[in-house]
């Protein structure tokens, strides 16, 4: 295949306006060509990306008796009422609203809450998703598996990385269509603020719905009113934890954790259909995940803490890597909130994909496995790449890979 049959092959979505194109996602592609034996002999020098090597908060540190480990309940039929009954003031609170037991839904996983969601609007005659990018990947996979054909309203840097005017404007009065954005903005650790999720929900047409993914948020406090999120075309998944089950120090390895929860919140006009899809698709909580659910809301500000220690170490992290990029041609953004950023590397001239060959074949001699910007989705302009940091990884993984990632960069400078 010639580098043209390549580009042609590999973008998926343009944006002339914008001058800006979307790449397919080749994550699995780029670690079977460059990073496959260091994966596999775990001898890399650092992991950028790191998600199995993120760092949780202590929120899930308790002990499970073997017996609590059977059985499985699903928030369908009023099966878990007396359990949401029980942390409603709390989740209320985490909300910065009042809320009924049917304004919100208990899921295994964040994978569920969003699967979930696609089927509820597929059987809303929902007839298009579109997905703000940056996208999380696993959003788009879920989507397209529910029937919808990946569609994208692409960002560019001159507006920050935000939908513009002009790009909200194209849903007004355009019916059967929802759009997917994150919360924080992926890649950058931006907040939504206020009017511009009001901005979207007033040119939203007849049966369309806002669907916001906040699985990476670690604010305790709503960082938009909440209240705007009250309306009947409104879904957001919100991921309540994912821990270890055992006594352990203040972080534990993601790799070994072995419970997870997601609240979906809805209207309560939709519960019933919500409840009875997400049974439809097997969507379970284990015992010990309903268990630490509870413990989790009733033990006073456990959340709150959690996240907030979460929220320092990110912001921490964050504060690190720019003073240690000070003098480094690599690009960070400002941070706000999130688990993870993106750091960019320029390319001072040179054709596009042979930088990118060049970058990811560098990175393999030095043995770090690099996360791309396009597994994300991301809109690029061909002038630049998008490297994935974990801001929960371990400290030493942290430095390695801003050493790394700045001696990448300034081959390109």
């Amino acid at each position: 295949m010639t580098m043209n049959d390549y580009m042609s092959n590999a973008i998926l979505h343009r944006d002339p306006n914008k001058g800006v194109v979307i790449f397919r996602n080749d994550v699995e592609q780029i670690n079977a060509k460059y990073f496959s034996t260091i994966i596999k002999e775990r001898s890399w020098y650092s992991r950028p990306g790191a998600s199995k090597k993120c760092l949780m908060p202590k929120i899930a540190s308790f002990h499970v008796k073997e017996r609590e480990f059977t059985g499985y309940k699903t928030d369908n039929d009023r099966s878990l009422d007396s359990i949401k009954r029980q942390i409603l003031p709390f989740v209320s609170e985490w909300e910065g609203r009042k809320l009924t037991i049917d304004e919100f839904t208990i899921c295994p996983s964040n994978s569920i809450a969003l699967n979930t969601c696609f089927h509820f609007l597929k059987s809303k005659d929902v007839s298009r998703i579109t997905h703000e990018a940056p996208a999380r990947a696993s959003s788009v996979d879920l989507a397209r598996e529910a029937g919808f054909r990946r569609d994208f309203v692409s960002t560019s840097e001159r507006d920050n990385f935000c939908l513009n005017l002009h790009d909200i404007n194209r849903f007004k009065g355009v019916s059967n269509q929802a759009l997917v954005l994150t919360q924080p903005k992926i890649g950058f650790g931006k907040n939504r603020l206020s009017k511009h999720i009001d901005a979207i929900l007033d040119n939203l047409g007849y049966n369309s719905f806002l669907l916001i993914d906040e699985s990476e948020d670690l604010s305790y406090t709503p960082s938009f009113d909440r209240s705007l999120c009250s309306p009947d075309n409104v879904l957001r998944v919100k991921k309540v934890f994912q821990g270890t089950l055992t006594q352990e120090p203040l972080y534990k390895s993601q790799a070994s954790s072995g419970t997870e929860v997601s609240i979906i919140f809805h209207h309560e006009k939709y519960r019933t259909k919500i409840a009875k899809t997400l049974r439809l698709l097997g969507g379970g909580t284990n015992t010990p995940s309903i268990k630490m659910l509870c413990e989790t809301f009733n033990e006073s500000r456990v959340l709150q803490a959690s996240l907030a220690e979460a929220s320092a170490t990110a912001n921490n992290q964050a504060q690190q890597i720019r003073t240690r990029l000070r003098n480094s041609p690599v690009y960070f953004d400002i941070f706000e909130n999130a688990q993870s950023c993106y750091l960019k590397i320029p390319f001072k001239d040179g054709y596009f994909f042979n930088n990118r060959k060049l970058l990811l074949e560098k990175a393999k001699l030095l043995k770090v496995p690099l996360d791309l910007g396009s597994s994300t989705y991301f809109p690029y302009d061909m002038k630049s790449e998008w490297i994935r940091l974990n801001l929960l990884s371990s400290e030493e993984n942290i430095l390695r890979s801003i050493e790394a990632i700045d001696k990448l960069a300034r081959g390109f400078s």
